[in-house]
């Protein structure tokens, strides 16, 4: 057993670590000097493509643009289609604030010609990408024939354990808010409602009251507390799972239909749903709603929460609500998902990694981590002892230099 001192210093952008002395142990005590030091860089990639979603077409280019030109990236950003305004409105804005022209760049149509061209593409050297798992496979896909690096934000489908030492105002509050963030379209959002048996009337009643005081309207009115879905087909998707939980067994309790009043007709409106299951093999629970839907279920103990609650392809956000701080700590450890909120739902702070596990991607945004997504990873090694022939060359020639002595 040898005992260790290392120093650690930076030159520039590398970081050393230098073995700096080594005392043996046995017969013969010395000292022992490494022939090297070795240094980390962390260095630009080259040419990032960013493809973004509809539901934050601002902030998704915040998140994966900015920590890419951080690290001395330029960036070619491909926003949805439905949502190209914001993106080209930035752009402008990133171009008067003096970035140099061509570091941050915005191309506009398809995904399937130009998000299919950014990712096959040798002069790209990565992709990052927010948005769906079936599109996430396909550019995985596509970009293997360039062996690009690719880092995945895909799907959630978040549990939302509430124990029955809860504070149950403070669980309807959040659930309220975590279900109904950008109006269910989210990928963070709470979506499957697992309530202890002893209080899930309770909590199911208290939900609801909550729900009939949310304002739907125009979301450019400060009064509005939830706004319509971005589409046609969204709506129709989400109204097609309600209906499947029902035809599964699930009981509709609150909502889940296109509100009557008048005044909403001109958007994609939809009441949200709250629906009581066991059936756990639904759609409604085991598939990404991606829309205002309430799935609430019973559960006996905490063994029994945490295995339901892992047991969906997805892994990015899950929150547990109580009182105990072991079982707290407990499921934080035990819930394989890239972020477990304790007492609360959605917040996500910048200084803090967002990723996932399983089927929900990989990769991180957010935080000094996700300036390292977008950089290459070089070893530097320097000679520091001066030597012509160091010991380790009898590998080639020469004798070791047990056999010289």
């Amino acid at each position: 057993m040898g005992v260790y001192k290392l120093r650690n210093f930076r030159i520039d952008n590398i970081r050393f670590i230098a073995g700096a002395s080594r005392v043996l142990e046995g017969k013969a005590m010395g000292e022992y000097v490494p022939e090297g030091t070795s240094g980390i860089r962390r260095e630009a990639m080259g040419v990032v493509g960013v493809i973004t979603p509809w539901n934050y077409p601002l902030m998704m280019v915040v998140w994966r643009a900015f920590p890419a030109l951080a690290a001395g990236n330029t960036v070619v950003v491909k926003p949805a289609s439905y949502t190209p305004v914001t993106t080209n409105l930035l752009a402008e804005l990133i171009k008067e604030a003096g970035l140099p022209d061509g570091a941050f760049n915005v191309v506009t149509g398809s995904g399937d010609d130009l998000g299919a061209e950014l990712c096959t593409n040798s002069r790209v050297d990565a992709i990052a990408f927010t948005g769906s798992e079936e599109v996430g496979k396909t550019i995985s896909r596509l970009s293997s024939e360039t062996l690009k690096k690719v880092a995945l934000e895909l799907g959630g489908k978040a549990p939302f354990i509430v124990f029955n030492d809860a504070n149950l105002n403070a669980a309807v509050n959040g659930a309220v808010v975590g279900g109904l963030v950008n109006n269910g379209q989210d990928c963070a959002n709470s979506t499957r409602y697992y309530v202890h048996e002893s209080i899930i009337n309770e909590f199911t009643n208290r939900l609801i009251d909550e729900l009939k005081t949310v304002r739907m309207g125009n979301p450019f009115d400060i009064e509005t507390d939830m706004g319509p879905l971005i589409s046609r087909s969204q709506r129709e998707r989400v109204e097609r799972y309600v209906d499947r939980g029902v035809k599964d067994g699930g009981r509709l309790v609150y909502g889940g239909k296109r509100p009557q009043d008048e005044s909403l007709s001109g958007g994609f409106y939809f009441e949200p749903a709250v629906i009581r299951t066991e059936n756990e093999n639904s759609p409604i629970v085991k598939e990404e709603i991606f829309g205002p839907v309430f799935t609430v279920m019973p559960f006996a103990d905490y063994d029994d929460v945490i295995a339901r609650s892992n047991d969906v392809i997805y892994g990015l956000g899950s929150s547990v609500w109580t009182k105990d701080i072991t079982v707290a700590m407990n499921a934080t450890r035990d819930l394989r998902f890239g972020t477990v909120w304790v007492n609360e739902h959605v917040p996500v702070p910048s200084e803090m990694p967002w990723a996932g596990y399983k089927r929900s991607g990989h990769g991180a945004s957010l935080s000094a981590y996700s300036i390292e997504e977008f950089t290459y990873l070089k070893h530097v090694y320097f000679d520091i002892s001066g030597k012509e022939t160091k010991d380790w060359y009898y590998q080639v020639h020469g004798r070791p230099p047990t056999a010289r002595q």
